[in-house]
């Protein structure tokens, strides 16, 4: 084997290594990004969620209040 064949061949399995290495890198990254996209649903579902409760509470809070003033009206008259 001759000088320029090994640095052939040498220069083959470098660039090999460098694609394996990219995309190694490129998996890396669509896995951070998946799981920051979980941590986004899960922050997500917690707002949605919240706004829910929130929601209900408003609900339950009028209801309590038009209660008290049947209730109010009731005993007055």
């Amino acid at each position: 084997m001759n000088i320029s064949s090994i640095s052939k061949t040498r220069a083959t399995e470098l660039k090999k290594e460098q694609y394996k290495g990219q995309m190694k890198i490129q998996s890396l990254e669509t896995e951070l990004e998946k799981r920051c996209m979980q941590m986004d649903m899960k922050g997500l579902k917690w707002v949605w969620t919240s706004m829910r409760v929130g929601c209900l509470m408003t609900v339950i809070e009028e209801l309590l209040v038009f209660v008290l003033e049947v209730r109010k009206e009731a005993v007055c008259s």
